[in-house]
């Protein structure tokens, strides 16, 4: 018989949960205050389930108000943000600029940490988009600027140009940041939902050209679901995670990830000592370890609390 775990020691939740929180209370439909989000994510950082919380994600306008908010009263640590970038991907010159004063806030800031930048491409075309992530990588190469991750957002009809990014990140194996997709699972309309085959196809195409990614927006709660407040259906953030790990491991098809997202049942994922379980398909713990380190790397969220209080409520971590 096989053992099923207790809530308090929940190995498989605390490899899916760990860290993949990036905390973006200042974004729809929370829209809080920069004062109120910086409370809320030091009241986060020291409580039970610090473990949950990944960066801060925050617009480049905001931070040197973050800066003067936390020379006043500063965390702990440096706070780890991940910054919103005013221009995009495409205007090169633009982007020189943000990424020169990211730079010199990593260099001389004894308060913030900025270790990943969030931007979009305008580009219409695979040749372009390649011809900009080239420019991207190229700028990078000469002067890493301090960050970790730089999340590329694609959008969801535009899955096609995945594999040529990966083709030309693969010819700049020698670059220190990391540079990783984003893409929007949600918003406040329904419109702003993807399916679950939209999703498949993303996290299928990441996992063929070796590339990492970060997913935000509507993914408040664990489980596929109806929402009155948006009027469709909100994917859920284990049937996602549970839905990566399932393709990182190489034994699920494109067709079996997109049921996975599409599984609006808790009861079909079964949570073990060393795996989940959904349907009788096993992804394991190292399989989990696995994605989370280098495949699905957080989560974006303006809401901390709402995640939190339905793994309780499920009886997946402990009150």
């Amino acid at each position: 018989m096989t053992e099923t775990i207790n809530t308090t020691e929940n190995q498989p939740v605390r490899a899916i949960m760990g860290a993949i929180i990036d905390y973006a209370g200042m974004y729809p439909p929370a829209r809080l205050s920069l004062d109120q989000s910086l409370f809320n994510y030091r009241m986060y950082s020291s409580g039970s389930f610090s473990w949950m919380l990944g960066r801060f994600v925050c617009p480049y306008s905001e931070l040197q108000k973050i800066e003067h908010i936390l020379e006043a009263n500063p965390l702990a640590e440096k706070l780890p943000i991940s910054v919103v970038s005013p221009v995009t991907g495409s205007d090169h010159a633009g982007l020189r600029e943000v990424l020169g004063e990211i730079s010199s806030i990593n260099q001389q800031s004894d308060t913030v940490c900025i270790e990943a930048i969030e931007l979009k491409l305008d580009s219409e075309s695979e040749d372009h988009v390649a011809a900009d992530i080239h420019s991207l990588l190229n700028g990078v190469d000469e002067k890493p600027y301090g960050l970790k991750d730089i999340f590329v957002e694609i959008p969801v009809d535009r899955v096609s140009v995945i594999d040529e990014i990966g083709r030309v990140l693969n010819e700049h194996d020698s670059v220190d940041v990391r540079i990783a997709l984003k893409l929007r699972t949600g918003g406040v309309t329904p419109e702003a939902f993807p399916s679950s085959g939209q999703i498949a196809s993303f996290i299928a195409a990441c996992h063929r050209s070796g590339l990492a990614f970060k997913l935000t927006a509507g993914l408040h709660h664990p489980f596929r679901h109806y929402r009155d407040s948006v009027s469709t259906r909100m994917h859920g953030f284990i049937n996602v995670l549970i839905a990566a790990a399932a393709a990182s491991s190489g034994a699920f098809d494109e067709k079996m990830i997109s049921e996975i997202l599409e599984d609006e049942d808790a009861a079909n994922f079964r949570f073990e000592r060393e795996s989940v379980v959904w349907n009788g398909h096993e992804v394991t713990l190292g399989e989990i370890g696995k994605t989370r380190s280098g495949f699905a790397v957080s989560i974006g969220s303006c809401s901390f609390d709402e995640p939190l209080e339905d793994l309780q409520t499920l009886k997946l971590i402990p009150q």
